[in-house]
């Protein structure tokens, strides 16, 4: 079985339930962001877990 250091995802702002989830889980934010088009312009923040 493989191991990893870190574990990262990317989640859109204000989805409050989803970060409040992963929060819970470990994750943390770290800072990174980048903006997607989904229709319109959207921001997605990096949330990273390491161990």
């Amino acid at each position: 079985m493989q191991s990893f250091d870190k574990i990262a995802l990317w989640v859109l702002e204000g989805n409050v339930r989803a970060i409040a989830f992963y929060e819970k889980i470990g994750f943390r934010f770290d800072g990174v962001t980048k903006t997607v088009k989904l229709g319109v312009d959207r921001v997605e923040h990096r949330m990273v877990f390491r161990k």
